[in-house]
């Protein structure tokens, strides 16, 4: 009888991790991560500008991300491009650099085809999954008390920093 009893918990708990293990690969999408990353070229632009500029304004965009992996950029970095041209609506952003320091992550972003800020931040893999810092109608003027705001301090608890007067910091 004991031996019945014994079979039945060790197949209890090997399901309730299997089902554990399966529940959290079907919770959501993978992390960002340095795969993601690819060092934009300098050629990089002259060839999207000599195979896209005939191309109609409306269609630009995806024309120069098209031009991503046959410049050798992996897969991971073409396909975080595109979705981050999705979230931003429109804007082509390539993550040039990663930095992970815990359970939010640092993306670098490069905007190609902006005309003078070239460079963005975007905190990843927390609640949401992707906020651009920059954008104020990502989560609003009121960051701490915003919905991205609070998502990212239940994950990462401690202060928020900003720009303090001079050239330090404060708590916000």
């Amino acid at each position: 009888m004991r031996k019945v009893f014994r079979l039945a918990a060790i197949l209890y708990v090997v399901g309730c991790i299997a089902g554990s293990v399966n529940a959290s690969a079907a919770s959501g999408p993978a992390k960002i991560g340095t795969s993601s990353v690819w060092q934009l070229l300098e050629r990089f632009m002259a060839k999207a500008h000599a195979a896209c500029d005939k191309t109609a304004p409306a269609g630009f965009a995806e024309c120069v991300m098209n031009q991503m992996a046959p410049t050798g950029a992996a897969a991971d970095a073409v396909g975080f491009t595109r979705a981050l041209y999705k979230l931003s609506h429109g804007d082509v952003g390539i993550m040039t650099g990663f930095q992970p320091v815990g359970p939010v992550d640092i993306a670098w972003i490069t905007y190609p085809l902006r005309a003078n800020t070239n460079y963005g931040l975007l905190l990843v893999n927390g609640t949401p999954r992707t906020v651009n810092v920059e954008n104020s109608r990502t989560c609003g003027f009121n960051f701490p008390r915003s919905t991205c705001g609070r998502g990212i301090a239940t994950e990462r608890p401690g202060p928020i920093r900003k720009p303090g007067p001079m050239a330090g910091y404060s708590s916000l």
